[in-house]
């Protein structure tokens, strides 16, 4: 689907006026962010473009600035996929897994439990677009996770992406069909942009959050062509 379609379509999705859309959407592609077609030939809108429309909606104040408001979070990386912490080898810890509330009875050994587990599944997907420090940008990330939702290896309902644009630090939770959390990523802005815009500490959180669902409206209708 062409961007001047598959805009309008995402701006309703997410809950944004189409005007406003259209506005991001023009401030992306002024900057390349999303590839501009010439003449009669204009080309699909790519599911990393979506992807970075997506985090341009949550991330911007000032439409007309997305591109230079989204670039921090589109060179946002980090070193995902950690490894649970062994917590049943303490007395904290295992009062911490008793808080967790994801047994009925003793908490499995740490290969069995199901933080590991998914832990160990979800950094076998990330393994491949890992760089050499097994870091990963924000919006491959995600593509991943869209993946994940085109196999129906993940349930939308699963996943919830928060965005703390005071901070400069955006979150991928995942939780268990009861509503118990599995695992999470954190990224945080490059340091050079947390000095100028996500300076400020003692803001008041300006958090834009939404569920795996805004990601699956980005799945039905684009490829994945980073493959």
């Amino acid at each position: 689907m062409r961007a001047r379609e598959l805009v309008p379509i995402l701006s309703d999705r997410f809950g944004i006026e189409p005007e406003t859309g259209a506005v991001i959407d023009r401030s992306l592609a002024a900057k390349n962010l999303r590839l501009q077609g010439k003449g009669r030939r204009w080309p699909e809108m790519t599911r990393k473009e979506a992807i970075t429309f997506l985090i341009a909606c949550l991330a911007v104040e000032r439409p007309t600035k997305a591109a230079e408001e989204v670039a921090p979070w589109v060179n946002a990386r980090a070193n995902v996929c950690q490894e649970p912490l062994r917590l049943e080898e303490t007395e904290e810890g295992r009062a911490e897994l008793a808080e967790l509330k994801m047994w009925d009875d003793e908490p499995p050994p740490h290969e069995d439990r199901p933080d590991v587990k998914f832990w160990r599944f979800l950094d076998s997907h990330m393994a491949g677009v890992k760089d050499a420090n097994r870091r990963i940008g924000l919006v491959n990330y995600l593509e991943v996770i869209c993946d994940l939702f085109e196999e129906k290896l993940i349930d939308p309902e699963q996943v919830r992406f928060d965005l703390v644009r005071s901070l400069g630090r955006a979150t991928v939770t995942f939780t268990a069909m009861q509503g118990s959390v599995l695992f999470f990523d954190s990224f945080e802005v490059p340091s050079e942009d947390s000095r100028g815009t996500f300076a400020n500490k003692a803001a008041i959180n300006l958090t834009a959050s939404v569920t795996g669902y805004a990601l699956q409206e980005i799945v039905q209708r684009t490829e994945n062509l980073s493959h």
